[in-house]
Parts: structure tokens; sequence; C-alpha cells
């Protein structure tokens, strides 16, 4: 997809140096650390900015979405993702689920709902 950009960090320079070890314990309990935490550990602050709306765009017209269909999202994080589908197509109905109860608490509050 051409809207995926190479990032622009110094990727090496985070991780040479660092205990990987301690990295990968903090980083497999999928809390506090790796999606809001210190970037050595996760996505440093992962806010919703609403970049992914053009993602969502590009799968309801590929996959010609409207809206009697549902979408489950398996891994959904934040669930920023989902969050757009119902903006684009009015009545779609979006499900997700995620390991991370970290995730699923400080997900948008508009679906929120989908983890019941």
């Amino acid at each position: 997809m051409s809207f995926i950009r190479k990032t622009k960090r110094n990727y090496l320079g985070c991780v040479n140096g660092f205990p990987k070890a301690k990295a990968t314990r903090v980083v497999r309990q999928f809390g506090y650390d790796y999606w809001d935490g210190a970037r050595k550990y996760g996505y440093e602050g992962y806010q919703y900015n609403g970049r992914w709306r053009i993602v969502a765009e590009s799968l309801v017209r590929n996959y010609e979405l409207v809206s009697w269909n549902r979408i489950l999202d398996i891994g959904c994080g934040k669930a920023f993702l989902l969050y757009e589908f119902p903006q684009i197509v009015l009545g779609i109905k979006i499900h997700g689920v995620d390991v991370s109860k970290y995730a699923i608490e400080n997900a948008k509050p508009e679906v929120k709902t989908i983890y019941n």
C-alpha cells in the first residue's frame, strides 16, 4: 500500500546496547509500557490521530463493504482502525478482540462496547 512509509527513526540506535531480554519481558505484558511507555518498549504513546482513516477507506473500497457487513479485528489493540469503519459506512457492525487488557481499557470510548 502506497500510504505506508518507511520509519525515519534510528532503529539500531534505539535497540543496540539495550537489554533485549528485559525489553521482551516488558513488551510481552502488552500493558502501559508497551502502548504508552518509553519507545524502547513499544509505541511510546499510541494515541488516536486519524491515520487509520485512509486504511479503513481502502478496505471499504477494496472489499466493497456495506452497512449490513460485520468486521472482526483480531488483535485490534486500542481499536483505532475499528473506530473508523462506522464513520465511513453507517450501520456497519464492528467487533474486536485483543490480549491486552490495557489496550481494551484505553480504547476510544466510542468503540469500547465492541469488547463486550
